[in-house]
């Protein structure tokens, strides 16, 4: 696989559910009760959709918008 000539947009994805099935969000969340990570530093906490939409290509994401952690306004 050919990695794209771009700067790395680094994510997080605390769990992903199958649409309509709220049980296996709550098993996912019951798996990271009292979890803990290592500090890191972050500048804004951005909001990314991905899309999936059960086609054979690579999921697709896009930036849905991003917040500031100096409480500035939403971008």
């Amino acid at each position: 696989m050919a990695l794209e000539d771009r700067p790395l947009r680094s994510r997080l994805t605390l769990a992903r559910g199958r649409r309509g099935d709220l049980s296996s969000v709550a098993e996912i969340a019951a798996v990271f009760a009292g979890f803990t990570g290592l500090p890191w530093p972050a500048e804004r906490l951005p909001l990314v959709g991905g899309t999936t939409g059960g086609s054979p290509g690579p999921v697709r994401y896009r930036d849905i918008g991003a917040w500031p952690f100096d409480g500035g306004d939403r971008t």
